[in-house]
């Protein structure tokens, strides 16, 4: 089966760009992996796309939801960022 790869999509008010990320993700020529959608309480339409995708896309997409407007993924990614 070889490797395996979870790709994890942060997101918090960037439906804009969110189809487009997911999109680029899907059509890599690599496609041992699964897509792991991170939503943090978005106030945008991003709720939306990410069941319309859902539900028309494969089954590699999952959906987690953040409970609390935390800004968890956020922070998480400045975190790494910062870290030289």
């Amino acid at each position: 089966m070889g490797t395996f790869v979870s790709v994890i999509i942060p997101n918090y008010n960037h439906s804009k760009f969110l189809k487009e990320r997911i999109d680029s993700v899907l059509n890599q020529t690599f496609q041992n992996f699964e897509v792991i959608i991170l939503d943090d309480c978005s106030k945008d339409n991003s709720k939306e796309i990410i069941e319309q995708i859902l539900k028309f896309q494969n089954t590699k997409i999952k959906q987690r939801d953040i409970s609390k407007n935390e800004h968890f993924i956020l922070n998480i990614f400045n975190k790494l960022i910062s870290t030289k």
